[in-house]
């Protein structure tokens, strides 16, 4: 990493992407190029990882243990090197907390879950269509993540599983929105999961999420999110109209991932609250969190600033 500030950090892995962020957003000559270059780098990262894996997991004839060990630090090595190679670089404002801990934060977009992964060697708590991906759903499964699907029968085990983690002295992270937002604004943290920290007597830590991209470029909120989230269950079955007006105008995964790559960079802001939160009840601790990341959260780039914050993306810029 390198110092912006005494509490500001770069990723050094996405030097490449900060060194060249004189580049005129209007000129398109590059933008095709650079978007093709970085699909071919992330696939070829990917898929290489994907095999090495399965080698990996013929070790397991010999020893479940090290086939295990061998796939995290394959997991861990694919997930640490995807955000450069996609052009996102990643600026940290505040400390990350020491191990053990329990990480929450706000969910914003499909790209939060590399960049909190790239930043943080903990167990999260993901959707089950995740390790149920081709390919990458391998790659996920060897973080050792704890997949879970979002219906009230699996929270039991879901919460079992969190606490034997915290247990053992390892890390762990959720998103306890449980959807993706527009980001506009923090929606409410849902407090089953959280009966977890409970029960444990655990502090919980937080930090929020946000995104820009360069001056004179189109905002993140056109370039880097997307939504809504098609995987999750809404009541009747169908994506509210409402939850369309938040996103804006509708387009292809494929489209919107090119449009993403042929930026000069993208940049995700990674702010960390100074002190954890502790609860005597699940809702309790989930309000108390949703509070504190709302007061440390930017709206993405694009969207409304709020009164409170309007000095912090300007204050947390670097360079």
């Amino acid at each position: 990493m390198t110092t912006g500030s005494s509490d500001e950090l770069v990723m050094a892995g996405c030097a490449e992407s900060i060194e060249y962020r004189w580049a005129v957003c209007s000129t398109k000559l590059w933008a095709p190029l650079r978007a093709a270059v970085r699909l071919a780098r992330g696939l070829s990262w990917t898929f290489g990882a994907y095999f090495l894996s399965l080698l990996a997991s013929l070790a397991g004839l010999f020893s479940r243990s090290l086939a295990e060990r061998w796939q995290r630090d394959i997991s861990r090595r694919w997930i640490n090197g995807m955000p450069a190679r996609l052009g996102v670089c990643i600026t940290i404002v505040g400390r990350l907390p020491q191990t053990p801990y329990f990480l929450v934060n706000n969910h914003i977009t499909w790209l939060d879950f590399l960049v909190m992964n790239a930043l943080c060697a903990a167990r999260a708590v993901v959707m089950e269509e995740m390790v149920s991906m081709p390919v990458m759903g391998r790659l996920f499964h060897g973080l050792n993540a704890i997949p879970t699907r979002r219906v009230a029968e699996d929270t039991p085990a879901c919460i079992a599983e969190m606490m034997a983690t915290l247990r053992r002295g390892e890390d762990l992270m959720m998103a306890p929105e449980g959807n993706i937002s527009p980001g506009r604004e923090v929606r409410r943290f849902r407090p089953r999961l959280f009966e977890a920290a409970v029960r444990c007597n655990f502090p919980v830590h937080y930090a929020s999420i946000t995104y820009r991209t360069p001056k004179g470029c189109p905002s993140a909120a056109e370039r880097v999110l997307f939504g809504p989230d098609p995987h999750y269950p809404w009541p009747d079955g169908r994506i509210p109209e409402g939850e369309f007006e938040g996103w804006g105008k509708q387009r292809t995964f494929l489209g919107h991932l090119v449009r993403l790559l042929a930026l000069p960079y993208a940049e995700a802001v990674v702010r960390f609250g100074p002190e954890p939160i502790r609860g005597a009840h699940p809702v309790q601790l989930a309000a108390a969190l949703q509070q504190a990341v709302s007061d440390i959260f930017v709206p993405v780039q694009g969207h409304p600033k709020k009164t409170s914050c309007d000095g912090l993306l300007a204050r947390d810029r670097v360079g």
